[in-house]
């Protein structure tokens, strides 16, 4: 007889089943863009609590994007914006300074 598949054990007195939490899947740390962001090159430089921080290649030249951590519990993870978003929830830089001092900031707006 097949067991059914089971998620690992939440601590010695829980399970993932019994809290109804899964864990978030976050965007990847390297990847290549797709959609709006086709071709792009983008590495995570940092991470918060609250928010991340991602190094965009366009053709050479160098933009960070810095966002709120959005949950989407549809799916199952961590959404990264789409253009829509800049301005509201996320934020586009062209010096690493600047995105970092915003990442900083977010969570204790």
């Amino acid at each position: 007889m097949k067991e059914a598949a089971t998620l690992p054990s939440n601590g010695p007195n829980h399970s993932y089943e019994d809290t109804g939490f899964l864990p978030l899947r976050e965007p990847p740390l390297r990847f290549t863009g797709i959609g709006p962001y086709k071709g792009f090159e983008f590495a995570r430089i940092l991470t918060r609590r609250w928010a991340f921080c991602y190094e965009l290649n366009v053709g050479g030249v160098l933009y960070y994007h810095v966002f709120k951590r959005l949950e989407n519990p549809r799916f199952g993870t961590i959404s990264y914006p789409r253009p829509e978003a800049f301005g509201e929830w996320a934020w586009c830089y062209r010096r690493l300074d600047e995105a970092l001092n915003k990442l900083n900031l977010i969570g204790h707006e």
